[in-house]
């Protein structure tokens, strides 16, 4: 199984939240993922949402994690705030200053979800992605090269090479 993850952290502050977002899609492109424009930005726009509910519910450090599986990649956001989301269905937009976000969570990521944590809660979206290559097998890579050899007259000193005795 390919599986590949990175975990970050960031302070709860506005100033933040781009900072954190652009984090993830350094790291969702390292990862080479060929992905279309559209899920990029599906990626983009959910990180952003996610990571300002964790600012605006809660203080302190967010954790932000990123798991890629052979076919999906799982973006999760911890905060410290015991406040579950609501979702979606039980709100209703045009009535409510908050919870809006939740519904373009809903739109863009495959899946998504929340859960209570000993120090918080955790929020996740789920993206389908095209399947990944398997892993370079380790017996492909190039060997390691053969340790050096001694040289006669040849000697590594703190202060340099030195050769037959002699300060190059």
């Amino acid at each position: 199984m390919n599986s590949r993850h990175a975990r970050f952290a960031t302070p709860a502050s506005p100033d933040s939240v781009a900072v954190a977002r652009d984090q993830v899609l350094v790291q969702v492109t390292s990862w080479g993922l060929a992905l279309e424009k559209d899920t990029r930005e599906a990626i983009k726009l959910v990180a952003s949402e996610l990571i300002t509910n964790a600012v605006v519910h809660t203080d302190g450090l967010i954790s932000i994690g990123l798991y890629l599986s052979e076919d999906r990649l799982l973006l999760v956001v911890h905060d410290s705030s015991q406040t579950l989301p609501t979702p979606p269905a039980r709100c209703n937009p045009a009535e409510v200053e908050s919870g809006r976000g939740l519904l373009l969570v809903t739109a863009l990521a495959d899946r998504w979800g929340s859960g209570l944590t000993s120090g918080g809660k955790t929020v996740w979206a789920e993206f389908d992605v095209p399947p990944q290559p398997p892993a370079v097998a380790s017996d492909t890579l190039p060997r390691r090269a053969p340790a050096a050899r001694s040289c006669a007259g040849l000697r590594i000193a703190p202060e340099g090479v030195v050769l037959a005795g002699a300060m190059r």
